[in-house]
């Protein structure tokens, strides 16, 4: 036997090893959550003037990042003749079909960001393949690290480097919190032991616990306010577009990015 196997963690009984370990990892996950509340400077902060004419993919950045600014991209360029979309549904999922129009308007009149994704819209293909392998979101990540760095500067998203040390510390926490139960798995299993299993889903539990508590959130308190408030704003066209008409047409863009891209098929 090693010190591996000779040891509290080891030694000690199941259950208690199991409350123990357990309300370790509930004490990570709650000042995870605690801290990722406070650290949020926004909370209470006035909401800034709602802008008259929002950029639709500041929107699209702002909701959903670069996946969400391809997906608006690709149905809206579809809506506007560059792009066929159709339906390629099946029982297991559904997905959509992608390619270009054959009798579409000059690629001149297209903006840098929807140039890019007509470059990657040669082919016909499915769209879970656009954004899949084909990477789409990532061919438009230079489009949208300017709109976050718009976003960072309003206070709207967190900026990129408090981000990335909100990540580290998460990492931390989660591993903190898994490795007593992977550790003990490691040494049930090298021991010969049968319960190594259990051991082992119940470090990964724990750690998937205090990743969701401690997750950073892109969009900071006042990014979500100032969504909540461009959807109320917009609402009454959305559910009458009918009634608003030629209205509903000049901000269609806009109402994609706030409600999804259905808008524009339906």
């Amino acid at each position: 036997m090693t010190i591996m196997h000779e040891n509290a963690l080891v030694a000690m009984h199941a259950p208690v090893f199991l409350l123990l370990s357990g309300v370790f990892a509930a004490a990570i996950a709650l000042g995870m959550h605690r801290w990722r509340a406070r650290r949020d400077e926004t909370v209470g902060m006035r909401l800034p003037e709602l802008p008259e004419d929002p950029d639709p993919y500041e929107l699209a950045c702002l909701s959903g990042g670069a996946h969400a600014m391809a997906s608006l991209a690709v149905h809206d360029m579809a809506r506007r003749g560059w792009l066929e979309v159709g339906d390629e549904s099946s029982v297991f999922a559904s997905d959509e079909y992608i390619k270009r129009a054959p009798d579409h308007p000059p690629v001149s009149l297209l903006r840098p960001l929807e140039l890019e994704v007509w470059r990657h819209t040669e082919q016909a293909t499915l769209m879970s393949s656009l954004m899949g392998s084909v990477n789409l979101p990532g061919h438009l990540e230079e489009f949208a690290q300017l709109y976050r760095e718009r976003l960072a500067q309003r206070r709207l998203i967190e900026e990129r480097d408090a981000m990335d040390r909100a990540r580290a510390l998460v990492i931390l926490g989660t591993s903190a919190a898994a490795l007593p139960g992977l550790y003990r798995a490691g040494a049930t299993w090298s021991a010969g032991g049968e319960a190594w299993g259990v051991y082992l889903v119940f470090g990964v539990l724990c750690g998937a616990l205090v990743y969701v508590c401690g997750r950073p959130r892109a969009r900071t308190d006042l990014g979500e306010r100032y969504l909540e408030a461009l959807r109320a704003e917009y609402a009454q066209m959305h559910t009458n577009r009918e009634t608003w008409g030629e209205a509903v047409t000049a901000h269609l863009q806009v109402l994609a990015a706030l409600y999804g891209t259905r808008v524009l098929s339906s």
